[in-house]
């Protein structure tokens, strides 16, 4: 498997595959309105200062989460190819 390739595509996919999988989650937006609630709210009890601190913290946070995808999609399609060789 070639690792930069499925990178590459996973890359150029991302935003479409999270959409397309999780777009019609009832759970996802649910769950993402509640952040953005809870976010609105912290924003108006802190200053600004905090706020700017707090989106940077989620800043690298989305970063490590866009990592940690990455690396299980790498193993997703290193399983697929054991798993096709195999049959």
């Amino acid at each position: 498997m070639d690792k930069d390739k499925m990178l590459d595509y996973f890359n150029d996919r991302e935003t479409t595959l999270f959409r397309d999988e999780l777009g019609s989650n009832a759970r996802y937006h649910e769950l993402l309105q509640k952040k953005l609630a809870a976010e609105d709210a912290h924003r108006k009890m802190v200053g600004e200062a905090a706020w700017k601190q707090y989106l940077q913290l989620d800043e690298i946070c989305n970063e490590l989460e866009s990592v940690r995808y990455q690396a299980m999609y790498l193993a997703g399609a290193a399983d697929f190819e054991k798993l096709f060789r195999q049959s």
